[in-house]
């Protein structure tokens, strides 16, 4: 029984398919938690949002979608077609579905992202998981806008937040003011009790969708390369 967190995965459908093999998910004990963006800017939106659905619907509690900036972007816009959104990528999101036939104004959709928390605290109080990390150090300081929005890390240094959003180029952790330390794949570390882990490693931009693997008070690094 082990918790995996996903990096941003942005319609990079195969590469989760990838990594949650090379993971050994177990839909029937683990948890499976998402930082957010399933959408925009990758090739196979709607097989990664099907997916989700499907498996929230097998796991309940277990499997939880943080909400991304991008996710916001479209809900925003009522999942149409606003010069931020479409910026962001809105179009690949829009023609995947259309490519199934598929209409995101369904209800079924809808609900499916309305549904999506900002943030997931972990019921052994050992991290919290947000889109874009944490700026201050108590959770209920940070608004929704940090939560979704944040790049910076440079004071953060309470509860230890997992996070994606901004791409790097090796998963990292830092807390306060000292410096990052690179997070290796397949080394098992003791999970800090402060400061941020960041986990997006840029797949939708041709480099590695990367996952934690958290079992008790341990964890690894996956990384897998970008397979769309």
């Amino acid at each position: 029984m082990k918790t995996i967190i996903l990096g941003d995965i942005h319609g990079c459908f195969r590469s989760m398919e990838k990594i949650l093999e090379l993971a050994e998910f177990d839909p029937g004990k683990d948890t499976l938690i998402s930082v957010g963006d399933l959408v925009d800017r990758g090739p196979r939106v709607y097989e990664v949002i099907e997916y989700m659905i499907e498996l929230k619907a097998k796991m309940g509690a277990r499997c939880v979608i943080v909400l991304g900036n991008h996710e916001d972007m479209a809900m925003e816009n009522g999942f149409f077609p606003g010069d931020l959104w479409i910026y962001n990528g809105a179009g690949k999101t829009l023609d995947s579905f259309l490519a199934h036939g598929e209409d995101i104004h369904s209800d079924r959709f809808i609900h499916f992202f309305d549904s999506m928390p900002y943030f997931y605290k972990d019921p052994e109080n050992r991290f919290i998981v947000t889109h874009a990390g944490l700026t201050k150090n108590l959770l209920e300081d940070n608004s929704p806008q940090d939560m979704l929005w944040n790049r910076d890390f440079e004071q953060y240094e309470g509860k230890l937040c997992i996070c994606g959003h901004t791409p790097v180029s090796n998963p990292f952790w830092k807390s306060g003011i000292g410096a990052p330390v690179r997070l290796l794949p397949d080394t098992a570390y003791e999970l800090p009790e402060n400061g941020l882990i960041d986990i997006d490693t840029g797949c939708v931009f041709g480099y590695n969708l990367s996952a934690m693997i958290i079992s008790g008070n341990a964890f690894r690094i996956l990384s897998v390369a970008n397979c769309e």
